[in-house]
């Protein structure tokens, strides 16, 4: 796009718009109590300023980060995977060589999403701390050429513009950010800066400002010619453009939208989303109050005002400790501390029920530790489970709105860059899904294990007579039973026996029992060789062979070739 113009009507239209108006002014209200570092929202923070100089209580800006912790660690933690990749037909999941395709792109996705230099844990932090605070929050994925690694950064919300599409998927993202003369250069270099940034080189002012623009957008909402291969023409537009001087720096494109913009919930009708601060927002706001009259309260307990007569003092009044004061006639008479009748005990229980509305309104109860010691260790993993079933409706928007976009995203960057391998040709041009097994969505899928166990407690009576067991076993087999419960739980498929493995153990099986059951039959040709041996009559040797017959009733074929060999060389089908 060589006119710029359209594309900077079209920030300036969202950046005036009454909602984002509205959701700005609110978001900075709730920065200054919950993320005094992320103010800004309304109005320019001057650089090094104090952002935390109204906070009188901070319980809003450790329940956010208790808030973010948590979810980055029953949602995305590090040290487990959490997500986990299927054909969207199950049975072509099902296959052997497509599981272990898809396992395998699984390790290495997850090696290039947190190796050094990613910086993917830290950048989720800083989402899951914008989820929280204003409901919403911006993570952007792409891969650095130079360092060879993927890169992930939390964008501040105060910079980001966005709209939604007709299906309430916002597809448009407009940033904004403030480099120095210097830093615009070294990244586009001089021939592609404005006439104004050169001007600012050769009167060497290097650290001027110049607002800069990326606009991310549908391409077809400005130029039909899209979907080649190049980055000009790729279904999702990409324009870096000084805002001041409407200047075009670099016009590219995207396969996928490469920001994920997740909102904690969202009103009908609008774009922004609203998230637990802004739920205890009134709570925050009585909190400083409080908290400012609490401290009032304590000073006049500790150091009240004073009564003094006005004819009383000789010299001004000295109140500092060992301040010496002369006074005309007695003491007692001319200076008298004034009573305090305030409850102070009362004003601390207020501000503590204060204080746990706030930690219960951002999930802070849901999200900590069971550790009462009365509990069985079997008891603490139900309730933990309970309360992880709690923030299932909040994993709904956040599946879809950040973890499915992203993990897409690191797919379709690994899998252009060549670094996955190639896929099966069964399932080459088929759609996958993103399964999620982090600890909060193994808790929704827990239910069934449970129904699935309560449903065995109630039998348990029956179950135990071994002829009740045996036929309940026939109706839910164990290998039935035990390979769906390691789905639900995603138990690593590399713990599974392989095919061949498991043929082996099956041929071990038959071995061991056909051998079981050549014993009999191998005594009773021992049998009809003695009597034989011993002169017996033919009608006992008959019978003792018909009972090596009936010995080897059931037996593979296999198996009574080998004992007929066997019975051979004991010589009794020669007699």
């Amino acid at each position: 796009m060589d006119n710029i113009e359209p594309l900077k009507k079209r920030y300036d239209s969202l950046k005036a718009d009454t909602e984002r108006v509205n959701w700005e002014s609110h978001c900075e209200e709730l920065s200054r109590v919950i993320i005094p570092k992320k103010q800004g929202f309304v109005g320019q923070i001057t650089p090094g300023a104090k952002r935390n100089n109204q906070l009188m209580n901070s319980t809003g800006v450790w329940a956010n980060e208790m808030l973010a912790a948590g979810l980055h660690g029953f949602a995305t933690n590090p040290s487990a995977k959490w997500f986990s990749l299927a054909m969207a037909d199950p049975r072509m999941t099902e296959l052997p060589h497509v599981k272990q395709y898809l396992h395998d792109v699984e390790e290495i996705m997850w090696a290039k999403m947190y190796a050094p230099g990613s910086n993917l844990i830290t950048a989720l932090h800083e989402t899951y701390l914008d989820l929280g605070a204003f409901g919403m929050a911006g993570l952007y994925t792409d891969y650095n050429e130079k360092d060879g690694h993927l890169t992930f950064e939390s964008r501040p919300m105060a910079n980001l513009v966005v709209s939604e599409s007709n299906r309430g998927i916002i597809d448009t993202v407009f940033r904004r950010f403030v480099w120095t003369v210097r830093q615009v250069v070294q990244e586009w270099g001089l021939d592609k800066v404005s006439e104004q940034v050169r001007k600012c080189v050769t009167e060497k002012k290097y650290d001027e400002k110049v607002t800069v623009i990326h606009a991310i957008y549908p391409r077809e909402e400005f130029d039909n010619k899209y979907g080649e291969d190049t980055p000009q023409n790729m279904p999702v537009a990409s324009c870096y453009f000084e805002y001041d001087a409407k200047h075009k720096l670099e016009e590219g494109g995207y396969p996928e939208m490469p920001y994920s913009i997740p909102r904690w919930s969202r009103v009908s009708g609008e774009v922004y989303g609203r998230g637990p601060g802004m739920t205890a927002l009134p709570d925050l706001n009585m909190l400083q109050a409080k908290e400012t009259t609490i401290i009032k309260a304590g000073q006049k307990a500790v150091d009240p005002p004073n009564f003094i007569r006005h004819d009383g003092f000789i010299n001004p009044l000295r109140l500092i400790p060992g301040g010496v004061n002369k006074v005309r006639g007695n003491p007692k008479d001319v200076f008298m501390p004034m009573p305090f009748a305030g409850n102070l005990p009362y004003a601390v229980e207020d501000i503590k029920a204060l204080e746990t509305r706030i930690m219960n309104t951002f999930h802070v109860d849901q999200l900590q530790f069971v550790n009462d010691a009365k509990m069985t260790a079997t008891e603490v993993m139900q309730r933990t489970q309970e309360r992880m079933r709690l923030l299932g409706p909040m994993l709904g928007r956040l599946e879809s709105e950040l973890l499915g976009p992203l993990v897409a995203r690191v797919y379709g960057l690994l899998g252009r860059l060549k670094l996955l391998p190639e896929a099966p040709e069964e399932i080459a041009d088929q759609d996958f899904t993103v399964q999620y097994v982090s600890p909060i969505a193994q808790a929704q899928r827990a239910v069934e294990i449970d129904t699935f166990r309560q449903f065995v407690g109630a039998l348990e009576v029956y179950l135990q007579d071994p002829q009740t067991a045996v036929g309940f076993f026939k109706q839910y087999p164990i290998e039935n039973v035990a390979p769906h419960f390691a789905k639900l739980l995603n138990l690593d498929p590399d713990m599974a026996a392989k095919d061949e493995q498991i043929e082996a153990a099956n041929n071990q099986e038959q071995m061991a029992m056909a051998a079981q059951m050549a014993q009999p039959a191998l005594q009773g040709a021992q049998t009809v060789n003695q009597l034989s041996q011993a002169g017996a009559n033919l009608p006992m040797a008959v019978e003792g062979a018909g009972a090596v017959g009936d010995a080897a009733q059931g037996m593979d074929p296999a198996m009574i070739d080998q004992l007929m060999q066997q019975m051979g060389n004991a010589g009794v089908l020669q007699q």
